[in-house]
C-alpha cells in the first residue's frame, strides 16, 4: 500500500516537471493528486490499522478528496475538451447513467 503511493508519488513528480505548459501542469498535478487520495482512501482500513493514519486524518483525507473532485469538476469540460471526444460518445446514454 504505502509502495503504491511512493511509486504514484514519483510518477507524478515526473510527469509534472517534464510537462513545459504551466496550465496543462496545473490540471496534471490535480489529476494525479486525485488519483492518490482516491487510492489512499479505497485502502483506508489498512492504514489504519497499521496505525499509518488515525481517525481524525482519515476524516481530512476524505475532505481533501471532495475538494479535489470539486475543483477537477470545474475544469471537467476543458479537460474532456483537450483530449479530443467526440460529442457523440460524451452524449452518449451510457455517459449520462450516475
Amino acid at each position: 500500500m504505502v509502495q503504491t503511493l511512493h511509486i504514484i508519488q514519483v510518477i507524478y513528480s515526473i510527469a509534472v516537471s517534464k510537462c513545459t505548459h504551466t496550465d496543462t501542469a496545473h490540471v496534471l498535478g490535480k489529476l494525479c493528486e486525485l488519483y492518490g487520495i482516491n487510492c489512499m482512501e479505497q485502502d483506508m482500513a489498512w492504514f489504519l490499522e497499521h496505525g499509518y493514519i488515525s481517525g481524525r486524518k482519515s476524516k481530512a483525507i476524505r475532505l481533501v478528496k471532495v475538494q479535489l473532485c470539486t475543483e477537477v469538476a470545474a475544469i471537467s469540460r476543458d479537460i474532456v475538451t483537450a483530449f479530443g471526444i467526440p460529442d457523440v460518445c460524451i452524449h452518449a446514454p451510457i455517459a449520462l447513467s450516475q
